[in-house]
């Protein structure tokens, strides 16, 4: 699931400009006309969705990883069984697509071909088998964290660990199980339901806690925090204004979403659909 770029790619040009402004002046309220446009849909069964900087698609269902281009062509399948099923995917770089492979603590990484890029990386060869949560950092580098022993370490695009913060549970006075986590302008956040999303710099320094305790997954776009909750409702966090709001999401019930370049990408159960969002002459 990505929104402005799993993570990650800021909003371009007078369009995206625009459109933070509308979420800036609260245009966004769930009683508001919202001006969706369906581009195309896909007969889907998926589980999660991502979404590139190109605005290019990744689905996953159980060891598939499919892509789509922008126009909703299908591009491309991966899949490596011997893996077993995909826990997460990070394509923030489409060039160096991350997929996590939680049960057997394997990175793979792929290129825009959605081949293979070496070997996959073995995290207990760096002491981090425990880890459950993968994402992307800056310079290609890779943000682990371990629920088990408390550790939040930072690759390099080498792959060698240039920030280690152990025993995170007696820094932050209680223990951290997070459910999501990525990386947004020289800032890293984590998702602790029923805690908020903690917020930290790129040293693994912790900062704040937004008040966002019931986040499914989230996305962070300039000082927004898109977020679906546990009612499957998407929101908007204004980190200036403090204020949240509610999104409509076309077509009603979904399972994941992701947006980029103005457009939403929204998965139900048995599809995949692109909107585009028409902003106001």
């Amino acid at each position: 699931m990505r929104f402005w770029n799993s993570a990650q790619t800021k909003c371009k040009g007078l369009k995206g400009l625009a459109l933070l402004l509308w979420l800036q002046c609260g245009l966004l309220d769930a009683q508001d006309a919202q001006p969706w446009k369906l581009l195309w849909t896909k007969a889907e069964k998926a589980e999660m969705i991502f979404t590139d900087r190109l605005g290019d698609v990744y689905t996953v269902q159980g060891d598939a990883l499919t892509k789509y281009k922008s126009n909703g062509s299908l591009f491309r399948i991966y899949s490596n069984k011997s893996l077993g099923q995909i826990t997460r995917v990070d394509a923030t770089n489409p060039l160096k697509v991350i997929v996590f492979y939680q049960d057997l603590s394997r990175v793979v990484f792929v290129d825009n071909t959605l081949s293979e890029s070496g070997e996959p990386l073995r995290l207990e060869t760096l002491d981090k088998e425990q880890v459950s949560q993968v994402c992307w950092s800056y310079d290609n580098g890779i943000w682990l964290y371990d629920p088990v022993n408390f550790y939040l370490t930072r690759l390099d695009q080498r792959l060698n660990i240039n920030v280690d913060i152990r025993n995170l549970n007696q820094i932050l006075g209680f223990a951290p199980i997070p459910n999501w986590m990525e990386e947004y302008g020289n800032h890293l956040y984590m998702s602790i339901p029923g805690r908020g999303i903690l917020q930290f710099d790129i040293f693994g320094t912790y900062l704040r806690t937004l008040p966002i305790r019931d986040a499914e997954q989230f996305h962070v776009a300039g000082y927004f925090v898109l977020y679906r909750n546990k009612n499957q409702e998407l929101n908007v966090y204004d980190m200036k204004a403090l204020q949240n709001s509610a999104w409509q999401i076309p077509g009603g019930d979904f399972l994941d979403f992701s947006f980029v370049q103005n457009k939403l990408y929204v998965l139900q159960r048995d599809s995949l659909k692109a909107y585009q969002w028409i902003l106001p002459e």
